[in-house]
């Protein structure tokens, strides 16, 4: 399917949509859980696969854009969409439900991003230890001062 002819699509069912970058769908928060809903199981869309879950901070902004790709193998079609979110408490459905690998991913965002994935089966940071603090990838994060002791090989 054309991409015209999937924005027409999903224009109708959630016309707040927008494009961005001519082939980025960008829709509402709270549309999430629905838009996945309708391109699961619409039968021009059938999309069956995510693999993409990303984020990106844009501080001047004041958001931290979530970043989806969604693939249908029977039909052969992909979609970007993105979804905006408030810098200052970033805040999400999790895909949980639908794709057992959003899994990991959105524990990687979490912990380098702060993103919170609402009902997430298992939120916790995944790539830094429990007790690092503030969330490595934001474009304001200050690495705090540390002493190195070097080793005594004697």
């Amino acid at each position: 399917m054309e991409f015209q002819a999937i924005v027409e699509l999903v224009k109708n069912k959630f016309p707040q949509t927008e494009i961005e970058f001519e082939k980025n769908l960008v829709i509402a928060k709270d549309d999430l859980i629905p838009f996945v809903e309708f391109i699961r199981n619409t039968s021009e869309l059938q999309i069956d696969v995510l693999d993409l879950l990303t984020a990106a901070d844009h501080p001047a902004e004041n958001q931290i854009h979530m970043v989806y790709g969604f693939h249908s193998y029977r039909l052969a079609h992909y979609l970007i969409v993105k979804v905006k979110l408030d810098r200052k408490n970033p805040s999400i459905a999790t895909l949980t439900r639908w794709w057992e690998s959003a899994n990991w991913t959105e524990r990687e965002v979490y912990d380098l991003m702060g993103v919170n994935f609402e009902g997430h089966p298992d939120q916790r940071r995944i790539l830094t230890p429990p007790d690092f603090v503030g969330h490595g990838l934001r474009k304001d994060y200050e690495r705090p001062g540390f002493f190195v002791k070097k080793p005594d090989f004697k």
